[in-house]
C-alpha cells in the first residue's frame, strides 16, 4: 500500500512539474516575442512623436553639409535660406528627418527602420514584398503587423504600423491623389532575432534547470516521507479522508438547504399570489351580496354566484395540488401498482373535467384503445391525467380540441395529451417541471395557473420509472407525453 501511494504521489508530482514546465516554457517564448513587440511599438511611437514635433514647427532648418543636402523631394519655396552671416540652411521636413534618423540607426547591425509606401516619392522608399503585404492589410483595417520573418541575411522580427495623411503632408503628396486621413504608407521596425534568441535560450535553460531541481527535490521528499513516516502518512491519510467526507456532507447539506429555500420561496409565492387572489375575490363578492342583495335582481345575483363558483374551483384545485405535493414531499402517499384499464381512467377524468371543457366549447377526444392496460398506482395515474387534461383545456382556444391517446413501445406505455392551444417558448419549456422557476401564465381566457400540477405529474411519473416531456411550438399547441413502465 505504501509503495503504491509513493508511486501515485510521484506520478502526480511528475505531472504537476511537467504541466508547470510546459506552461512556463510557453510563457517564456510568448514573453520574449511580446518584449520585441513592445520594443518595436515604442520605437514607432518615438518616431511618430519626433515627426509630430517637426511638423508642429513647420520643419526645422539645419546647415547644409556633405551629408545634409537639400531634400530634392520637398516642394517648398523656402526650402533653402541663407543667414545674415552667410550660413546656408536647408529645411528638414518630417519625412526627411525620419529618413536621416533611419540611416543613422542602420549602422546598428541589430535594428533598422524603413519608411515606405505603395506609391513612394523617393524610389529608395519602395516597399519590399513583406511591407507591400502589410500595407495592403492596413487598407483592410489592420492596425499593425508583427511577425518573425526569415531572409537571406538572417531572421528578423518585423513590425509595421501605418502612417496616415495629415494636413502638412499634402504639400508633397496631394499630387499623388492622397487626402487627409488616408493611409499614405508605413514605418517598419526590423530587429535581428539573434540577440533576442540568445535571451530566449538563456531563459529556457533556466526554466529547464529550475523544473529539474524541483522534480528531483519533490521525488526525494516523497521517498523520505514514505520511507520514514508511516505514522504521519496514516495520520494524514485519515485526515484527508475526514476532510473529504466533511466536504461531501457540507456540500450535500448546502444543496439540500438551497433546494428547501427554493421550495419555500415557491410555496410562499403560490400562497401569496394564487391563493390570496381568489380568496380576495370571495370577500369582495360576499361583501357586495351582503350590502346590495335586496337591490339586485335574480340575474345579477346569479352572475355573482357564478363568479364565486369559479373562484371556489380555483381555490379547490390549488389546495388539492398543494396537499398532494406536500404529501409527496413527505413520502406519505402509498404507492401501489396494479393493472389498470387506461381508457377507463381517461374516461373518468374527462367526465370530471367536462364542465370546464363545455364552458370553453372544447371537444375532448379519448383515443385510448380499450385493450391497453398499465401497471400503475390508481391515485397517481388519475392525478397525472387530471392535471395534464385540465392544463390542455386551460391553454386551448375556444372551440378547440384536446386528444388523449396511447401506444405500447418496448415495455413502456406511452401516453400523450395533445392540444391546439397557445404553445410555449423554448425558454419556458426548459423550466416547465422545476419547482423553483416561475413559468406559470394565464390560460386563453385568463384562467390562472401555478405550474405546480406539472411538477406533481413529473414526480409521479418518475415514481413509475417513466419520463415526461413536451413537444410544443409557440402558437401551435403542445403535446405532453409521459411513459409508464409495464414491468
Amino acid at each position: 500500500m505504501k509503495k503504491i501511494s509513493f508511486l501515485i504521489a510521484s506520478f502526480v508530482w511528475l505531472a504537476f512539474i511537467l504541466a508547470s514546465y510546459i506552461y512556463n516554457r510557453d510563457l517564456v517564448i510568448t514573453s520574449n516575442g511580446q518584449t520585441v513587440l513592445e520594443m518595436s511599438r515604442s520605437f514607432f511611437k518615438v518616431i511618430l512623436n519626433t515627426r509630430a514635433w517637426n511638423a508642429r514647427h513647420g520643419g526645422v532648418f539645419t546647415p547644409v553639409t556633405a551629408t545634409n543636402q537639400p531634400n530634392e523631394y520637398l516642394i517648398d519655396s523656402n526650402r533653402d535660406v541663407t543667414t545674415t552671416t552667410g550660413i546656408h540652411l536647408t529645411k528638414i521636413n518630417p519625412a526627411y528627418m525620419t529618413r536621416q534618423i533611419f540611416e543613422m540607426a542602420r549602422s546598428d547591425s541589430y535594428i533598422y527602420f524603413h519608411i515606405t509606401s505603395l506609391i513612394p516619392l523617393r524610389p529608395l522608399n519602395e516597399a519590399d514584398e513583406w511591407e507591400k503585404s502589410s500595407l495592403a492589410s492596413f487598407e483592410s483595417g489592420n492596425k499593425e503587423i508583427f511577425e518573425r520573418v526569415k531572409s537571406d541575411s538572417g531572421d528578423y522580427y518585423r513590425f509595421m504600423a501605418p502612417l496616415k495623411v495629415e494636413k502638412p503632408c499634402l504639400k508633397c503628396h496631394a499630387k499623388q491623389g492622397y487626402k487627409e486621413g488616408m493611409i499614405r504608407g508605413g514605418i517598419s521596425v526590423n530587429s535581428r532575432s539573434t540577440r533576442f534568441d540568445a535571451i530566449l535560450e538563456r531563459d529556457l535553460v533556466n526554466n529547464d534547470l529550475l523544473h529539474g531541481v524541483f522534480l528531483f527535490l519533490g521525488l526525494l521528499g516523497f521517498w523520505i516521507f514514505f520511507k520514514f513516516s508511516d505514522k504521519q502518512f496514516n495520520t494524514i491519510n485519515t485526515l484527508l479522508n475526514q476532510v473529504y467526507e466533511s466536504k461531501n456532507i457540507i456540500e450535500e447539506k448546502a444543496a439540500n438547504l438551497d433546494e428547501l429555500n427554493k421550495t419555500k420561496d415557491k410555496l410562499f409565492s403560490i400562497i401569496a399570489h394564487d391563493l390570496i387572489n381568489p380568496v380576495g375575490n370571495f370577500k369582495q363578492v360576499i361583501d357586495l351580496l351582503s350590502d346590495e342583495y335586496e337591490k339586485m335582481d335574480n340575474i345579477e345575483r346569479k352572475e355573482f354566484i357564478d363568479s364565486t363558483k369559479g373562484s371556489a374551483t380555483q381555490v379547490y384545485t390549488l389546495l388539492q395540488n398543494l396537499l398532494t405535493w406536500s404529501r409527496s414531499q413527505r413520502n406519505i402517499i402509498q404507492f401501489t401498482r396494479n393493472n389498470q384499464i387506461l381508457s377507463l381512467f381517461v374516461k373518468n377524468c374527462l367526465s370530471t373535467l367536462n364542465a370546464q371543457a363545455t364552458n370553453k366549447e372544447i371537444h375532448l377526444i379519448n383515443n385510448v384503445e380499450a385493450s391497453i392496460e398499465v401497471l400503475a398506482d390508481a391515485f397517481m395515474l388519475e392525478t397525472i391525467l387530471r392535471n395534464l387534461i385540465s392544463n390542455a383545456i386551460k391553454f386551448s382556444y375556444r372551440n378547440g380540441k384536446v386528444e388523449i391517446g396511447a401506444t405500447i413501445e418496448n415495455g413502456f406505455t406511452k401516453i400523450f395529451v395533445k392540444d391546439e392551444g397557445t404553445g410555449m417558448s423554448n425558454a419556458d419549456k426548459e423550466n416547465l417541471f422545476r419547482i423553483d422557476m416561475k413559468v406559470s401564465s394565464v390560460g386563453t381566457e385568463n384562467e390562472p395557473s401555478t405550474g405546480l400540477g406539472l411538477v406533481i405529474c413529473k414526480e409521479f411519473v418518475e415514481k413509475h420509472n417513466g419520463t415526461i416531456e413536451i413537444e410544443t411550438e409557440k402558437g401551435k399547441g403542445s403535446s405532453f407525453i409521459f411513459t409508464l413502465s409495464n414491468e
